[in-house]
């Protein structure tokens, strides 16, 4: 099991990644405190390393499990995203030192700019994820109501202005035409629209989570589309 960039995490690769961790933290704690030659308490190495390491490490994953859209789209979630969870983690390490070692411990401020190298490394994560993620080379180009050649492992198709993007294994590949030209032919090859912006290949879905809101699929690649209301009703009749 590896931490992908692209790819989430199964709930147990999850639980298993917050182990691992936690023990690492753990264990640096202890080597650190060894080598000042003072000792260290393992529930104060432990109480550290949860409300320190796990909320980044989960932050890292939901970062990879936003909503499908277009690059400018996504800021707003991950900062969003990235300014709760140095809060929640600022605020359980200030409970947790206020209970241990009691009143005189530091302040939220002083918690918060400690915040600030592991925010910067799930943001340059998320970055480095879609700047893999970008097209290798020109977009193709289409005549209108052509339907392009696709790949049998793309898995979904995505809404980029004019342009169609095709997501694979291999990256995005760009091809210029527009959605409502293409989404007959892509039926015909085993795609099903689940949003205004999406299309997904009926054979790459693994689950199909349904909530009170909205509905999620779970793809092959671990990518998470969600199915917006306009087309929930249709696409669970044709995949559940």
């Amino acid at each position: 099991m590896s931490l992908s960039l692209n790819r989430p995490l199964s709930p147990k690769g999850t639980a298993i990644a917050i182990i691992g961790l936690t023990s690492a933290a753990v264990a640096y704690c202890f080597a650190t405190k060894l080598a000042e030659g003072q000792p260290e308490h393992f529930g104060t190495a432990l109480g550290w390393a949860l409300t320190t390491i796990v909320p980044w490490l989960l932050c890292f994953e939901l970062s990879k499990r936003l909503p499908p859209g277009a690059f400018k789209s996504q800021w707003p979630r991950l900062v969003t995203l990235l300014v709760g969870t140095a809060l929640l983690s600022a605020f359980a390490e200030h409970l947790f030192d206020k209970l241990v070692f009691g009143p005189d411990v530091p302040s939220i401020v002083h918690l918060l700019v400690h915040r600030i190298p592991p925010a910067a490394v799930v943001l340059a994560a998320w970055l480095l994820s879609r700047v893999r993620a970008r097209p290798r080379g020109a977009a193709r180009s289409s005549d209108p109501g052509e339907l392009p050649f696709v790949s049998v492992d793309v898995e979904r198709i995505s809404i980029a202005g004019n342009y169609l993007e095709m997501h694979s294994s291999a990256g995005i590949e760009l091809v210029r035409m527009p959605m409502h030209l293409a989404e007959n032919g892509l039926a015909r090859h085993g795609f099903v629209r689940v949003h205004r912006s999406w299309m997904v290949r009926r054979t790459a879905v693994r689950e199909y989570v349904a909530g009170k809101r909205f509905d999620e699929l779970i793809l092959a690649s671990g990518a998470v589309v969600r199915v917006s209301a306009l087309y929930r009703r249709i696409v669970r009749k044709r995949l559940t």
